[in-house]
């Protein structure tokens, strides 16, 4: 990847925070103009076409990078994006914690309802 990018110019994030938001570039100079990204065959996964595009991507061990080109290779990318994790056992946790509070309500009731027929 880096062999790619050399001698292309470039900004790589090397901070980035969500509260407060930051982010922090390393501008990388050059003056070549990189070969078209999808014409490359390292990539781990792409998507590219015209509009709005979605990449699914599961991740494995190691160390990845996000690259964010224009198709042909030129200067000049925006980006709008949203990150997503999926965590199979959340759901499990709350439906516990809700069947755990239904039965907390259950039991509060039948303890009121004694204490209220006690007197």
């Amino acid at each position: 990847m880096r062999a790619y990018l050399n001698g292309v110019e470039y900004d790589e994030i090397t901070e980035w925070s969500i509260h407060p938001y930051r982010v922090e570039y390393t501008p990388y100079p050059g003056d070549s103009v990189p070969t078209a990204p999808t014409t490359q065959t390292f990539w781990a996964e792409s998507a590219h076409g015209a509009g709005t595009q979605t990449l699914e991507w599961e991740p494995e061990t190691g160390n990845w990078m996000l690259v964010l080109m224009n198709a042909d290779g030129s200067a000049g990318v925006s980006l709008s994006g949203a990150v997503g994790v999926k965590v199979p056992w959340l759901f499990g946790i709350g439906v516990g914690f809700l069947v755990g509070g239904i039965a907390a309500l259950t039991i509060g009731i039948v303890m009121v309802y004694f204490a209220v027929r006690r007197s």
